[in-house]
């Protein structure tokens, strides 16, 4: 997974467990429900206002495909789910992952946050 670094955004402190993640990307997946994000491939304001629209087709978008286990977090994420709500769900539909699942599926949905896929709060 692509990885950008934000030196601006701390959650300590926050039970992330507690948060609503939301979707800021569309995705597309294919028929073994594998998904790909799509990314605009410019994402500052002036590369968005001024290189984005001369691109054509797919090469508007970077596509950042998800692993299985993303891929279902990916489609639990609705605004009204928590993060606590998703990892027991995720418990529920892998049962044969028992190991740490809340801080699995909080470092999964933070990466998500940290590179600008979702965003978090803390009201349903």
């Amino acid at each position: 997974m692509w990885f950008r670094r934000s030196s601006t955004h701390s959650m300590q402190g926050v039970n992330y467990l507690d948060l609503t993640p939301r979707r800021l990307v569309e995705c597309e997946s294919d028929e073994d429900g594998q998904v790909r994000l799509r990314m605009p491939r410019y994402r500052d304001p002036v590369g968005r206002r001024l290189l984005q629209p001369l691109l054509k087709g797919d090469r508007r978008f970077i596509r950042v495909p998800l692993e299985g286990r993303g891929s279902w977090i990916w489609g639990q994420v609705d605004g009204e789910r928590t993060v606590g709500d998703i990892a027991l769900a995720f418990r529920s539909a892998f049962p044969e992952e028992t190991e740490q699942v809340e801080t699995r599926v909080c470092q999964y949905v933070a990466a998500l946050v940290g590179n600008g896929f979702l965003s978090v709060t803390g009201e349903r």
